[in-house]
């Protein structure tokens, strides 16, 4: 399967060249950054010219720019939706933080677990990985998945389950595992692998261009529940979302379809 990983990007050209490029650049796959107008110049003089794609308006917000990795994403068969501030990848605390044990780490997950698991099953739809700090100190070496899971900013997900909402850009992988449970599509999260992001830490971003948090969550929401009546959109929404889908398939697994 064709895999394309996919970057948005706003006035963090250093910080992506210091921390996410620094893995990132090592992955045998297509890449392509998503960039504004105004940041071209900055983007090609960190010495991202070769992958960047130049969106054709600018402080539109991440669900403008997902919508652009849509577009882009044509010929692929998955995407690789990577934020600009993860800065490694980890088994857990205590992990270490190079680059080559990151590099390491998620290229194992992607070509022994994540792809071959995606090509295998037609309804999952999309893989997603937890945050570092919700992570218990020694995972279970045995368990790899935790079906139904809501996507954590940074999944790979088939193209065709791939369908923003260029109004939603807080939240935004909230409303991608809604529509994917709403159509009948799995999700899932894999436990070995954590991600280590810059959460909130860092200038710049694609959500420097939309309200302030709690607005623009709280609107959100409301969307959401305009799109999907039956659904809350809160985390414990999603929670009851989810055992109730977890209990409907293991339903089925015992009758036999």
């Amino acid at each position: 399967m064709k895999l394309l990983i996919a970057v948005p990007s706003k006035a963090r050209a250093q910080f992506l060249l210091k921390y996410t490029w620094a893995w990132l650049q090592q992955l045998p796959y297509d890449k392509r950054i998503f960039v504004e107008t105004q940041d071209y110049d900055s983007y090609c003089q960190a010495g991202f010219e070769p992958w960047l794609q130049v969106m054709p308006e600018c402080d539109q917000g991440l669900g403008y720019a997902l919508t652009q990795i849509q577009a882009a994403a044509q010929g692929y068969d998955l995407i690789f939706r990577v934020d600009d501030d993860v800065q490694s990848w980890s088994r857990g605390h205590g992990d270490p933080e190079s680059v080559a044990h990151s590099v390491e780490l998620i290229s194992t997950a992607l070509e022994s677990d994540i792809l071959p698991t995606l090509e295998q099953y037609p309804h999952l739809a999309g893989i997603t990985f937890d945050y570092l700090h919700f992570r218990r100190i020694h995972p279970d070496p045995n368990k790899k998945w935790i079906f139904y899971s809501r996507f954590r900013g940074q999944y790979v997900i088939k193209r065709d389950w791939f369908t923003p909402h260029a109004n939603i850009s807080a939240l935004e992988d909230v409303y991608m595992t809604a529509r994917i449970w709403a159509n009948g599509g799995m999700t899932a999260c894999y436990v070995p692998v954590a991600q280590r992001p810059n959460m909130n830490t860092l200038p710049g971003g694609m959500q420097a261009a939309v309200l302030r948090r709690a607005e623009t969550h709280e609107r959100t929401k409301q969307l959401i529940h305009q799109l999907f009546p039956l659904m809350d959109a809160s985390p414990s929404g999603l929670d009851t979302w989810r055992r109730a889908l977890r209990k409907a398939a293991r339903q089925g697994i015992a009758d036999g379809a």
